[in-house]
Parts: C-alpha cells; structure tokens; sequence
C-alpha cells in the first residue's frame, strides 16, 4: 500500500471508488484488504516522518498498534493514514508484494513499488531516518508527508 495516489489500472489508492460492476468481469474487480476498523487512531510518527499532529491507527515503522503475533501489519490505508491490516501479512524483506492483489508484507515492511502502476513490488522495511536502516539508506516516499521511506 504506497502512498502514490490513484492508479485507475488496479483501482489502489482511489478511495473506494471502483468501476461498475456490470463493466468489469468478477475476475477482474479486485478485491482489496481492507483495514481492521474498530482501532483508534492514536500513534504518532516521530516529529518530521509524518503530517505534524496527525495521529493514526498503527506505527508502520514499528508495527505497534497492530497485533504482530496475530500477523496484522500496519501500512498506508490509502487515506494519508495507516492501518492495520489483517493477515496474511507474511512476505519477509526483499521478498515480491503486490499492493493490489497481494501477497502482502509483514508488520514493518511496506511494499515499495516505485514507479511500478501495477501494484508489483519489493518488501522494504519502513523509516523515518538513515538510523532506522543500518548500513541502507532511507528513501524517503513522499517529501510533502514528512521524511517516512523505505531502507533501500
């Protein structure tokens, strides 16, 4: 779940929105994770990884908020937030995701696609600085939301 916007080929990141169903084959229409809904939102990102004030759901660098043992994972949900998501969350750093379609990374990874508009990408571990990534640097995703990246 990048925090790219809108990508009408695979419907991600358009805020629900989806085509009419009688236009599109059953096959077709994908069929999206949707975020755990009873959690409040109360974790914040350290200061300059994220939207100042801004509370959400879960930590994505940390996964705290969602229940790691249960295999829920924190990532964007597609709103400038994020969520915890429930499992399968299970693809390991390096490994394949698909934002999509899944398969989906565990709790502090996040798919990074970069500019792949299909959804198809590489599990990351999240950051909010080098420090987080060891010996990686921290790309950061989207500058106008804070300093929040992957270790790459």
């Amino acid at each position: 779940m990048a925090l790219a916007g809108c990508v009408l080929a695979t419907w991600v990141g358009c805020a629900g929105w989806r085509p009419p169903v009688e236009s599109v084959p059953a096959a077709v229409v994908p069929s999206p994770k949707r975020v755990i809904a009873d959690r409040a939102a109360v974790h914040v990102l350290p200061q300059g990884c994220g939207p100042a004030g801004s509370k959400f759901q879960c930590n994505p660098v940390t996964n705290q908020g969602c229940e790691t043992s249960k295999g829920e994972a924190c990532d964007d949900d597609e709103h400038n937030g994020f969520g915890c998501y429930p499992p399968p969350n299970a693809v390991e750093e390096g490994g394949e995701c698909n934002d999509a379609e899944g398969p989906s990374c565990r709790g502090g990874l996040g798919c990074d696609t970069g500019d792949d508009e299909d959804g198809d990408g590489v599990c990351r571990p999240y950051c909010c600085s080098d420090a987080d990534c060891g010996p990686k640097k921290c790309v950061v995703i989207e500058k106008k939301q804070g300093t929040l990246g992957f270790c790459n």
